[in-house]
């Protein structure tokens, strides 16, 4: 992300009342290994199957909701407009480098280098980033206003290059 990019972003974002906002909304800043270790006990507490469901549904709700208001604003046409805004909102919070790689027949490949989450795990059997799949479907959902789904296909604690999630 360049410096342009960076000052465009930090617009659309303030400190008042004691709490941090991105576009209008409150947000809170949480370190990579907690929110790692919250997803791997809920893991453990409810089985992979139940747990990634839990985070995936939980982040596309929250970023549909979020992306609803804030796509408003921000004069989204379409899938291109709508996926880069929402890459440069997840890039800019931390969450990794977000890049499209391919959209083709209403199908769009994100690929992310750098996932925090998938760098808090350990090499394991699964791919790990089930909130940020949330996120990217809840994203594009809310704004264009249709229904969007997304599943990991490659992720760097399953052993990929990187983490890669197919919106569909």
């Amino acid at each position: 992300m360049d410096i342009f990019e960076i000052f465009n972003l930090s617009k659309i974002m303030e400190i008042k009342n004691d709490n941090v906002y991105l576009i209008n909304h409150p947000v809170s800043i949480m370190s990579p290994n907690m929110l790692s270790e919250i997803q791997q006990s809920l893991i453990t507490k409810l089985g992979i199957e139940r747990a990634s469901k839990k985070l995936y549904e939980t982040g596309k709700k929250g970023f549909f909701e979020f992306m609803s208001e804030a796509g408003k604003h921000r004069n989204l046409k379409n899938e291109v407009d709508a996926i880069n805004f929402v890459n440069k909102l997840l890039t800019s919070t931390g969450w990794g480098n977000f890049s499209v790689e391919n959209i083709n027949q209403g199908k769009i490949t994100v690929k992310i280098q750098n996932s925090f989450m998938a760098k808090e795990y350990d090499k394991n059997s699964y791919a790990c980033d089930f909130m940020v799949a949330g996120f990217l479907a809840g994203g594009i959902s809310g704004a264009l206003k249709l229904n969007y789904d997304a599943k990991e296909t490659k992720c760097i604690a399953s052993g990929d290059f990187c983490c890669e999630v197919e919106l569909y």
